[in-house]
């Protein structure tokens, strides 16, 4: 199965697994989350996150008739403040310029100009481009996280165009003629 843009899912819920896994729904009171929410050491997004998978996990449950009804879990930690910082153009340059891999470079232009998630530039394949219209097409999405269709200004049109006839594979971010699945790294460095 594609796993990528998931992996945030696959840890999580690991993590519920090893610390909860063992108890009954009616054993998840405000007492165990609040414990499982200190003993994780995480940061609150991270334990809101999970949280909301164990939610979501519980309402599945009960929608498919393998339990009778769900516990109510309060939030165990308070909701982080918003980011408020944005790159500057200078910033932006520099990343730009720091970024030597074509694939890493690539990526965060796409990022940097269609304001995209991880997900949506990861997963685009070339027949979601359109260098005709102009256009990107991300797609449909998934939850309330739906996908734009967003106009390409010269600067990425030329780096796609230019992606285009080296491409090896039907991704747009590719790695040696395969879809990359994570950039964490060649971000990182750049």
């Amino acid at each position: 199965p594609d796993v990528r843009g998931k992996d945030g899912m696959k840890y999580g819920v690991a993590a519920l697994i090893e610390r909860l896994g063992i108890l009954k729904p009616e054993n998840l009171t405000r007492a165990t989350i609040k414990r499982y929410a200190a003993e994780r050491g995480a940061k609150p997004g991270t334990v809101l996150r999970e949280i909301g998978q164990l939610r979501a996990a519980l309402a599945w449950a009960v929608e498919s008739k393998w339990i009778p009804s769900a516990p109510a879990i309060a939030n165990p930690v308070r909701q982080p403040p918003r980011r408020e910082r944005w790159l500057t153009k200078d910033e932006a340059g520099r990343l730009l310029a720091a970024c030597t891999e074509p694939h890493i470079r690539l990526f965060v232009m796409l990022g940097l100009m269609t304001v995209a998630r991880m997900g949506a530039i990861l997963d685009l394949r070339w027949e979601q481009v359109d260098l005709e219209r102009r256009q990107i097409a991300y797609g449909e999405g998934h939850g309330n996280k739906r996908r734009a269709v967003v106009p390409l200004n010269g600067e990425i049109f030329e780096a796609l165009q230019a992606a285009r006839r080296l491409s090896c594979s039907s991704f747009a971010v590719e790695y040696h003629g395969r879809p990359v699945t994570t950039v964490k790294k060649g971000f990182a460095a750049a």
